[in-house]
């Protein structure tokens, strides 16, 4: 199967899940849109190496992909096509962030 024949298949699954009968589903979407903007301003309100207090945040994406019936396994198969860019941004970070995390002290 041609990568543009994939491509069209994924949004036609898209498309379809969408249209789903879920109480997620029944939700305004304004208060779906209101919901994922409170939840990227707390996200983004944590200290970035403030790791184990980001942990609970992972259960809203969580939550509201099974609540919608959403398979994990195709989100999971998207979410692979986008994780290296993730991982070149991560890379990347020591470049761009200079501050000082640890310093040794040293003998006295």
């Amino acid at each position: 199967m041609s990568s543009v024949t994939t491509g069209l298949s994924a949004l036609d699954r898209l498309d379809r899940l969408a249209r789903l009968d879920t109480s997620i589903h029944r939700v305004d979407p304004r208060a779906k849109v209101i919901a994922t903007a409170v939840f990227i301003v707390c996200v983004v309100s944590y200290g970035k190496y403030d790791l184990l207090g980001l942990l609970p945040f992972a259960l809203f994406p969580v939550i509201m992909a099974t609540e919608g019936g959403l398979p994990l396994g195709f989100l999971g198969r998207l979410l692979l096509v986008v994780s290296p860019f993730a991982l070149v941004l991560g890379a990347f970070n020591p470049l761009f962030d200079r501050e000082v995390v640890a310093q040794h002290q040293g003998e006295r």
